[in-house]
């Protein structure tokens, strides 16, 4: 499922940023995206700054991002919690693991490629 959402974004909205905790396949499928390390590791802001992922979302305004999947539970509880979700809208269901929140203002264009 996840790779099909990656492709799916890809191929309606082309993102300039994008936030993930896996840098791996979407820093290969969006070569000309932002890739924003969420989970710190490769993001200095985060690892060396203590910048919240909520006050980088509200900075940045990803035009996507995936909310990870439980075994990041103080990210996920942050990222579920915060302001900045509220202006984005969840596409796919919330199983457990990766979720794809996409910017509401940017969900018509997702939406027209029809159901996932």
């Amino acid at each position: 499922m996840a790779f099909r959402e990656l492709e799916r974004v890809r191929s309606t909205l082309n993102p300039r940023v994008l936030f993930h905790t896996d840098m791996g396949a979407p820093g290969v499928l969006f070569p000309d995206a932002r890739v924003v390390d969420i989970d710190g590791l490769l993001n200095p802001d985060i690892l060396l700054r203590h910048t919240s992922v909520e006050q980088l979302c509200r900075r940045e305004h990803p035009d996507v991002f995936y909310v990870p999947n439980h075994t990041y539970p103080a990210l996920r509880a942050e990222l579920l919690g915060g302001e900045c979700i509220k202006a984005y809208t969840r596409v796919v269901p919330d199983d457990g693991y990766t979720a794809l929140h996409v910017r509401t203002d940017e969900l018509p264009r997702y939406l027209a490629a029809g159901p996932l």
